[in-house]
C-alpha cells in the first residue's frame, strides 16, 4: 500500500534579521531593511499589547514594489510565509497599543537561492571556457 505524501515543512530556517523593542505608549513606526537570498522566507512575530489588541499596518516592499500589505488586528504571535521572492526588502510597520515586540526574518536555505545576473554571466563564461578548452584538446 503506497504511503500518502504530505507537505514537508522546511527544517533549515536560518535567521536573517531580528528586531526587538518597546513601542509603549503611543504610535510606533519602524522600518527594517534586509536581504533574503533564498526564495522561501518568513516573518515571525510576538508582542505584548496594552489595552486592546495590537493594531497595525505592515508593508513589505522589494525595489519599491509592494509585495505584502496587511492592516488590522494581529494575533499575539504568528508567522507570515513569503513564497517565490528573493532579494532586498523593506519591512515597514506602524502599530498602536503595543508594549514589547520581537520580529524575526528567517529564510529557508533548502529553497532555491536567487541567482543574480552577474552569477549567471560568470557561470556561462566558465562553461564556455571549459567547452572551448575541451574542444581544443580533442583537436590535438
Amino acid at each position: 500500500m503506497p504511503l500518502a505524501m504530505s507537505s514537508v515543512e522546511a527544517t533549515s530556517w536560518v535567521e536573517v534579521d531580528r528586531r526587538s523593542g518597546s513601542a509603549f505608549p503611543d504610535l510606533a513606526e519602524f522600518s527594517l531593511q534586509f536581504e533574503c537570498s533564498h526564495v522561501e522566507w518568513r516573518i515571525k512575530w510576538s508582542y505584548d499589547a496594552v489595552g486592546s489588541p495590537f493594531e497595525s499596518v505592515l508593508l513589505i516592499q522589494k525595489g519599491g514594489d509592494l509585495i505584502v500589505y496587511s492592516e488590522g488586528y494581529v494575533s499575539k504571535s504568528g508567522v507570515r510565509n513569503i513564497h517565490n521572492e528573493a532579494g532586498n526588502f523593506s519591512l515597514d510597520i506602524t502599530c498602536l497599543n503595543m508594549y514589547e515586540y520581537t520580529i524575526i526574518i528567517e529564510q529557508d536555505v533548502d529553497s532555491i537561492p536567487e541567482f543574480t545576473s552577474a552569477a549567471l554571466i560568470v557561470g556561462l563564461i566558465t562553461v564556455s571556457a571549459l567547452a572551448l578548452a575541451l574542444s581544443k584538446k580533442r583537436r590535438r
